[in-house]
Parts: structure tokens; C-alpha cells; sequence
């Protein structure tokens, strides 16, 4: 008898719990429902919530009755309900798990390509995003060989499935011996959103630092890929992925094999390639142009390399002016002037290389100091002795000299 009081109440939540279930099991087996979603949405406007409504109201009259119903009806009335309400959280939580899985097995690769092939360059762009957000934007020009392109390359599920992606995690395949790109104009009416591509052959140098001291310590760091394009080939090698703001804070107060390098040019032509002790470093946005230019800035960041022997570092670069000619040096890093500070956390040590007009390299040595009055010093090893004066400054004029103290 008392299930029959009931029974419309009962009724009302088993079909109030299969129209969320339906509408939420929609979106999920549909994958490919597009703007299909909006009826979906509809649909629950119009349906599920006035009988999810309907069903309150049912509830607050059952439970004024007297005697109040027992509780198996209104387990009836809303478990079914709330089980079908969940199906979308869980399914949502169970695809970010899986997401995060994937997307630490095959995680997105730094890229950075620079154009020394004479001519406009293409590559594919397809799963590619630049620090603005949108897709890496082609041609690259070969008007201007100092202008680079950066971006981070995703891998589609699909991609990694189908062997199309040619990184396995964090590494390139052994298996990919080419690259596909354009060079020169395209056809008539070929689309500049999908061009043709061509492969080049893909030349690997270099073997790239071992990273497990920076992962030890800086969860963001990570493996990442510069190429550099000729007419009848790419040179492609592996760079340490520049940390962010967030990653460099993480090496804080911590010793590694690593240094972080910045450049300035005081020669003729803008520097397009530079590898440290045999290691290729990334470069800046439009590499690192002569001081004549213009000091937009004091110098240039570039990367982190490895380095073992700070008396023996062997480095090596290549102008806009003579791609594909190396220009070679050897330096050695000066000792800081000054002790370190009492109490103080050093930040990523620094060099600053600076690439002279007689086609020499010099040094100069700095470190960032957080002091224990939340102020910022630097220790530096001065300009170099011998040299002229740097015209965009030293590793100081990168900094507001008022805020920062020099320590030495």
C-alpha cells in the first residue's frame, strides 16, 4: 500500500534519471557531434531540468506527509537521478586521466627552425601552437634569415598511433631520415594553409646534454629540437627546452652541471646558429643581431648547456652573411669577483658571450643573488679585460642598477 502512495514519485525519478543518463551518454559516445551539442543543451534546458524540478517539488510533498514516507523511496526517487548526474563528471575525469597519460608518454616537443636556405621556406604546421596561442605561421622569408620560427609541436592521438609523428616521447626516431618542407613560391592556386612538401634529407648533430641532473630538480625541463635549413638539406639538433620563469626558479639554490648563456654581437652579421661545448643552445626570437643595429637590448638569451670544463669550452657559430660556414673559438670561463653573499640563494648561473668584430668569442661570468632582504644582487667577472667596451653594456645593463646591488 505504501508503494502505491508513492509509485508516481518513484516513476517520475527513474524517468527523470534516464533522460540525464541519455542526455549525458550523448556527447559521450558521439565524438564527433560538432554543433550537435546545442541540441543537447536544448534538450536539457527543456526536458531534463523541468522534470529534475517536477521531481523536488514531489519530494518536499512526500516528505510533509505524515507518516513520512520510508526512506527506500526516496533512495528510488534519487539515487537513479544522482547516478545519472554523475555520469558526465566521471567521464570527464576518467578522459583527463587518460589525457595526462598520454600526454606523458608522448609529451609536446620545442621546435625552432631557421631558415638558411636562400629561399621562403614551408613546414607543417598542423598541431603546432606559438606562445600567442594560434598555429606557427608560414612562409618563413628568405629575405630575413635571422627571423626564426618557435613553437611547441603536439602530438594527436591518431598521430602517435599511425607511427606519423616523428618523436617517440621526447626523442626524435631513429627511423626518420627526412624532413618535409617547401622551398620558393608556390604553385598557382595552391593553398597556403596545405602546401605540397617536399622531403630533405635530415641530417642529425650533436647528442644533446644528459638531462637527468635538470630533471632531478626542474620538473618542466625537457627535451627540444632545432632545425636549420640549407638548400639541400636540414641539420636538426637537440637543445634543452627553454624552462620558462617557473622552471629557471625550480634551479634556484641548486648546483648543476647546467649554465644558462646569453649573447651579444658586436660583429656585422646577425649570429644564426651557436653550439657551446658541442651542444646546440636555442636562440632568441630574431637570433642575435649586431650591436649597430640598434641596443633594443643588452644581449640576448639563448639556452642552457652542459658544460664540464669551464677552463675548455669549444663553441662555434654561423652569420646570416656565410650560412653553413662555421666560425670556431675556445674560451674560458673568469672567476666571479667578490665572495658569495651571506645567507643569500644564487639563482641559474649565467654567462654572457660576447661574439667580437675580429671573429673571436669572449666571456663574462654573472649570478643572480635573492638577498635576505628580498632584493636582488648580482656577481658578476666584469667585461672582459682587453676588449672594448661592450656598446649595449655589460651583463649589469640588463638590469635597473638602482634596485639591484652589485656585489663585489
Amino acid at each position: 500500500m505504501t508503494s502505491q502512495r508513492y509509485t508516481s514519485g518513484i516513476v517520475l525519478g527513474l524517468a527523470t534519471a534516464a533522460v540525464i543518463a541519455w542526455l549525458s551518454l550523448w556527447p559521450i559516445l558521439d565524438s564527433g557531434l560538432g554543433y550537435g551539442i546545442i541540441v543537447v543543451i536544448l534538450l536539457a534546458a527543456c526536458l531534463a531540468l523541468p522534470l529534475l524540478l517536477a521531481l523536488v517539488v514531489v519530494t518536499i510533498v512526500h516528505a510533509r506527509r505524515r507518516p513520512a514516507p520510508p526512506g527506500r523511496v526516496h533512495a528510488w526517487m534519487w539515487l537513479p537521478t544522482v547516478a545519472a548526474l554523475m555520469i558526465l563528471p566521471v567521464a570527464m575525469l576518467v578522459d583527463d586521466v587518460g589525457q595526462r597519460a598520454h600526454d606523458e608518454r608522448h609529451p609536446s616537443i620545442f621546435e625552432q627552425h631557421v631558415n638558411l636556405s636562400g629561399q621562403a621556406l614551408w613546414i607543417g604546421t598542423g598541431g603546432t601552437s606559438t606562445r600567442s596561442g594560434g598555429p606557427a605561421r608560414m612562409p618563413m622569408p628568405a629575405e630575413t634569415p635571422w627571423t626564426l620560427s618557435e613553437f611547441n609541436r603536439y602530438p594527436p592521438v591518431s598521430g602517435v598511433d599511425d607511427d606519423w609523428f616523428p618523436y617517440d616521447g621526447d626523442r626524435l626516431r631513429d627511423d626518420v631520415h627526412t624532413f618535409p618542407r617547401r622551398l620558393g613560391a608556390l604553385d598557382e592556386g595552391e593553398s597556403i594553409y596545405d602546401p605540397r612538401l617536399d622531403d630533405a634529407p635530415l641530417q642529425r648533430v650533436g647528442t644533446g646534454p644528459d638531462l637527468a641532473p635538470l630533471r632531478a630538480r626542474a620538473r618542466h625541463a625537457k627535451r627540444g629540437y632545432a632545425y636549420f635549413h640549407y638548400p639541400d638539406r636540414v641539420e636538426v639538433a637537440p637543445v634543452v627546452a627553454p624552462l620558462g620563469l617557473l622552471g629557471e626558479d625550480e634551479l634556484s639554490g641548486v648546483d648543476t652541471p647546467f649554465l644558462k648563456f646569453h649573447a651579444a654581437n658586436l660583429g656585422q652579421a646577425h649570429v644564426v646558429r651557436i653550439e657551446i661545448a658541442g651542444q646546440a643552445v636555442p636562440l632568441p626570437d630574431e637570433t642575435v643581431p649586431p650591436a649597430h643595429s640598434g641596443c633594443r637590448r643588452a644581449y640576448y638569451p639563448l639556452g642552457l648547456a652542459a658544460i664540464e670544463d669551464p677552463a675548455r669550452i669549444p663553441v662555434r657559430w654561423q652569420t646570416a652573411d656565410r650560412p653553413g660556414h662555421w666560425h670556431t673559438s675556445e674560451l674560458a670561463l673568469p672567476a666571479l669577483r667578490g665572495d658569495a653573499p651571506a645567507r643569500a640563494t644564487h639563482r641559474l648561473p649565467s654567462a654572457l658571450l660576447y661574439f667580437t668584430a675580429d671573429g673571436g668569442v669572449r666571456a663574462e661570468r654573472f649570478t643572480l643573488w635573492n638577498l635576505r632582504d628580498d632584493r636582488l644582487g648580482i656577481q658578476t667577472s666584469g667585461v672582459p679585460s682587453g676588449m672594448p667596451a661592450p656598446p649595449c653594456g655589460g651583463a649589469t645593463a640588463q638590469f635597473d642598477m638602482s634596485r639591484v646591488q652589485l656585489l663585489d
